[in-house]
């Protein structure tokens, strides 16, 4: 009886560190990424204003950018966004190509109306072999909210935006 416990004992120990050995090794073999997205309010509302977490200081920079080209929206200042402009794509859009993109958005979603200075959301993703960067403010309409994409290489020291996106608002 006494061995049949110390066997089994055995058994399971050894099952313990051939779990904890192949979780190991899982962890080495996969590329773990740092956190991908991070955002202020909660689970159920990301339009909530707080202070940068420590982890998100480091994207303050993002968030000033993309803030000031909110507030340029909000003006339809489209010739101040350019000059956020990255390098690559520097001439190949225009103040009149960046109204038109809003215009569609304020066919469906009425004036942009506000957007809260410390509401923030970044995204790390990678697009063709490219690091990127998403540094997303929600925008309130007339008729509702709007995803705001500023999109940054994260390889460029300059920070200039690389692309802009809008879309309809959904958590999920």
């Amino acid at each position: 009886m006494k061995k049949q416990r110390i066997a089994k004992s055995l058994v399971f120990a050894h099952m313990k560190i051939s779990v904890c050995l192949a979780l190991a090794f899982l962890l080495i073999a996969c590329d773990v990424s740092p956190v991908t997205e991070i955002r202020s309010g909660n689970a159920n509302d990301a339009y909530l204003e707080e202070p940068l977490s420590l982890t998100a200081k480091q994207y303050k920079p993002y968030l000033e950018t993309a803030n000031a080209n909110m507030r340029a929206l909000l003006k339809g200042d489209y010739q101040a966004m350019l000059s956020d402009l990255h390098h690559t794509i520097d001439g190949q859009v225009s103040a009149h190509d960046l109204q038109n993109m809003h215009d569609t958005i304020k066919e469906r979603y009425g004036e942009l109306k506000d957007f809260k200075p410390m509401q923030w959301w970044f995204i790390n993703a990678e697009e063709d072999g490219k690091s990127i960067f998403f540094s997303r403010k929600i925008g309130e309409h007339e008729r509702g909210q709007v995803i705001y994409d500023f999109v940054f290489f994260t390889d460029d020291a300059e920070r200039k935006l690389g692309g802009f996106y809008m879309r309809d608002f959904r958590l999920n």
